[in-house]
């Protein structure tokens, strides 16, 4: 019995699954035209929110940098804090999710582009 060529097993696979099958996949697929306004108004759009999310992260580092500072140099009681001590750590939670939501979704993106998606 002869093997099934891999053009039959993708070809069976399409019907059993209700696709259409590629004729060639060596001819790029045709992209639709798109108005350079609208290419450069969306090419704003996506530096205007990545800009954003940089804020956003560079503000909640620096915020945990200074509660830091100023748990350590403020004059605080100890038992002040120790009362505070649960708001602190979802506060600490809180901004190093913003930050790592941050760096991932950046790297997610240069990934995804050195992938060409």
């Amino acid at each position: 019995m002869a093997k099934p060529d891999s053009s039959d097993i993708d070809l069976k696979m399409a019907e059993t699954f209700g696709e259409k099958p590629k004729e060639d996949e060596d001819e790029p697929e045709e992209k639709p035209a798109i108005d350079p306004k609208e290419e450069k108004k969306n090419t704003e759009l996506e530096r205007s929110k990545w800009r954003s999310r940089r804020k956003m992260a560079w503000i909640a580092l620096l915020a945990e940098i200074l509660v830091t500072v100023a748990l350590f140099v403020a004059p605080i009681e100890e038992k002040r804090i120790s009362i505070i001590s649960e708001a602190i750590i979802w506060f600490y939670f809180s901004m190093s999710s913003i930050i790592g939501f941050y760096m991932g979704s950046t790297t997610w993106a240069y990934v995804g582009k050195s992938r060409g998606r």
